[in-house]
């Protein structure tokens, strides 16, 4: 937050449970509780590093590794929070994951048509399998 603004905002994809606290509030926790400021460093830091990553890939990669990417990263957290890493519902929209990897939504479309024809995925509306995770992760 910079002058009392937010930079930016968030959409919950699916039910959601949110606790908000002010940061005044967190800032004097951090000052009783040392683990939690370095804590939040460290969650801070690797944000920063993943979205380093990310600018980096969309600026420099192909379509389709691109939304391969996005895809493993999907099973990759989904994984570690011990849900399926192959099956999931895709709750963004072509649009929406056009807007987040910098394509357009025909561009989005055909790449699923081609990763579903090269065997990589099936879809069914909002449900992806993913068939061939080895060969998305090689893109």
């Amino acid at each position: 937050m910079q002058n009392a603004r937010y930079l930016c905002s968030a959409i919950a994809l699916k039910t959601t449970s949110l606790c908000a606290i002010p940061f005044q509030s967190l800032e004097q926790l951090s000052l009783k509780i040392p683990q939690l400021s370095h804590q939040l460093f460290r969650i801070m830091s690797k944000k920063i590093a993943s979205d380093k990553a990310f600018l980096t890939l969309i600026t420099k990669k192909k379509a389709d590794v691109l939304l391969a990417t996005l895809l493993v990263n999907l099973s990759t957290r989904l994984k570690q929070r011990n849900f399926s890493e192959t099956e999931f519902f895709l709750r963004l929209t072509r649009k929406d994951i056009g807007s987040y990897l910098g394509l357009t939504i025909e561009t989005v479309s055909r790449l699923f048509s081609r990763f579903r024809d090269e065997g990589l995925i099936e879809t069914e509306c909002q449900y992806v399998r993913l068939l061939n995770l080895t060969q998305l992760k090689k893109l």
